[in-house]
Parts: structure tokens; C-alpha cells; sequence
């Protein structure tokens, strides 16, 4: 008897609605995860913490150590911390420098490896929730994957 006689000997249609839903549901719980999931923290942007997370900008990274620039400026708001996200291959960033529209700035001492479509921890600024005008980067693609890598930035308002 295959599942299908199973189900007409159970009693029709609500039986099979009831059954199948439930033979359904278990077979994907039975499942494993996909290829490269990571679980449900690791994709997206960063989790939201107290106000809005908000796309500042990305940064195409090269496998030498270089410094790059994401320009954001002052029509995007006001933030009191960042997060980072890697795309296509893992991406070790050394340090940050926040440059903020009042003209202070905050170097972060980062040395962290994040894993491709992994985000970094968050990173608090300093002091009172301020413009961003740009983020300086030093770092480098690692590991040998042949897809370049993508350096995400947002914001929290």
C-alpha cells in the first residue's frame, strides 16, 4: 500500500489535508540543512539592535592587502554602530576608521576573518549617535575561493 491508498483508507479529503500536512511538515524537519546554509543568523543584514539597520554601501576586495573607502555621507542618518557583511569569498578586515560629519573620527582595531555571507560582530561607535561621512578599510580577501569578495557596510539608526 503506497501513501496515497493510505491516506483514501484514512476517510477523504479532510483526512488527507490533516495527514499530509503532518507527513509533510515532518519530512522537512527530517531534512538537512542545505548546501552552504549556515543557519538563520548568518544570512541578511546584521540582526536589528534598538533602531533601523540601514545599507550604507559595499566595496569589491582584492586577495592583496589594500585600503579602500565607502563613502556614505549625511542623508543617511545618524548612527551609534556598524556591521559588516562578506559575500562571495571570506574577507579578513584589520581595522576601520569611521570618519563622522562633525570631523572627529574612531579607529577600530578589527582583525577579524568573516566568513563568506557571515557578518561581523557589532561594532559600536564611540560617544553620542553621529553622521557618517565615510569608513576607510584595511584588509584582504583570504582562503582560496576564485569569487571575488564583497565587503557590505550598514548603519544603525
Amino acid at each position: 500500500m503506497d501513501r496515497r491508498d493510505f491516506l483514501r483508507v484514512l476517510g477523504g479529503g479532510a483526512a488527507l489535508s490533516v495527514v499530509g500536512g503532518a507527513l509533510l511538515s515532518g519530512a522537512a524537519e527530517a531534512q538537512p540543512p542545505r548546501h552552504g546554509h549556515r543557519g538563520p543568523d548568518r544570512h541578511g543584514p546584521p540582526p536589528k539592535r534598538k533602531g533601523q539597520w540601514v545599507f550604507l554601501g559595499d566595496q569589491r576586495v582584492s586577495f592583496r592587502t589594500e585600503r579602500d573607502v565607502i563613502r556614505v555621507g549625511r542623508h543617511e542618518g545618524k548612527f551609534d554602530a556598524i556591521g559588516l557583511e562578506a559575500e562571495g569569498s571570506d574577507v579578513h578586515v584589520i581595522a576601520i576608521t569611521v570618519h563622522f560629519t562633525d570631523r572627529s573620527s574612531a579607529r577600530v582595531k578589527l582583525d577579524e576573518v568573516i566568513r563568506a555571507r557571515g557578518r561581523s560582530r557589532v561594532i559600536d561607535l564611540p560617544g553620542r549617535a553621529r553622521g557618517i561621512e565615510y569608513v576607510e578599510f584595511t584588509y584582504r580577501s583570504v582562503g582560496r575561493s576564485p569569487r571575488p569578495a564583497t565587503l557590505r557596510l550598514y548603519g544603525i539608526t
